[in-house]
């Protein structure tokens, strides 16, 4: 618990201070271009606006989760916001999230990235905290449309702090919440996997050899059904088993036969 709350308070000091830089880190970043190759006048400030709105890049993410009901509205929001691309997280995909770490590491500065919800883009409040931090410095807006929350404070300005904080506390409990449901479902998607021979319990291995040799399959077959690698392995479970080994040169236990061939 008390870790948890180190983690909360870090993602809150990160989200203050990405949601304070990013107000003048913009405009900073444009104007400095700018200065440096156009004298601003009343002529080439039709220009500069231009340049101001267009420079950042938008981009949306979402984790395709199962029964992901919001999907089509999410993405219809992020298309009209005017997000260039939207990157869609397979739920397969949950554990590597190659599209997620890639966004990452090509965003820039002045870039935006628009999520569905904070639950649904991240794991926990420590990689929360790591992602606020990450935008700060690198002077990236974040947008959770569910959440309602915008670092430069624009799109929703009915949020308030206590909504933020209690998105914070809230989101351990979405996130396991929302895996825990994926990892259900996705267990009872797919098939049941059928247990090679090296998978079968040693119990039940033992009992198909000797059911087997008491049914007059060939050792081969025997051997290839268990899954062990000699003909000595087979004898030895049969041997423990008290099986009688009536086979050829095989024929008794194989503790008699020994005994037999040393008072010989």
């Amino acid at each position: 618990m008390k870790s948890l709350m180190n983690a909360v308070q870090i993602a809150v000091r990160a989200w203050l201070s990405c949601s304070i830089m990013l107000k003048s880190s913009r405009d900073s970043l444009i104007n400095n271009k700018f200065r440096n190759n156009i004298k601003l006048n009343s002529e080439n400030y039709c220009t500069f606006v231009a340049l101001k709105r267009t420079i950042m890049a938008k981009i949306g993410y979402v984790w395709l989760a199962p029964q992901f009901d919001t999907l089509n509205e999410d993405k219809k929001w992020m298309t009209d916001y005017g997000c260039f691309r939207i990157a869609e997280e397979q739920a397969t995909h949950e554990k590597l999230r190659p599209e997620w770490k890639h966004i990452i590491d090509n965003m820039c500065r002045g870039d935006e990235l628009v999520v569905s919800k904070f639950s649904n883009a991240l794991r926990g409040p420590r990689e929360l905290a790591i992602f606020f931090e990450i935008c700060r410095i690198k002077g990236v807006r974040i947008i959770s449309i569910h959440d309602r929350i915008d670092s430069l404070n624009v799109l929703f300005p009915e949020t308030r702090t206590s909504d933020i904080l209690n998105m914070l506390g809230a989101l351990s409990a979405e996130v396991a919440a929302v895996r825990r449901s994926a990892s259900h479902l996705n267990k009872l998607k797919h098939k049941p996997l059928v247990q090679s021979a090296r998978g079968i319990s040693r119990l039940e291995r033992n009992k198909t050899i000797i059911n087997m040799y008491k049914s007059g399959c060939s050792l081969s077959k025997i051997i290839a059904a268990s899954g062990l690698r000699s003909k000595t392995s087979i004898f030895t479970i049969l041997n423990n088993a008290g099986v009688n080994l009536d086979r050829g040169r095989t024929r008794g236990p194989i503790k008699k036969r020994i005994s037999e061939n040393e008072n010989a």
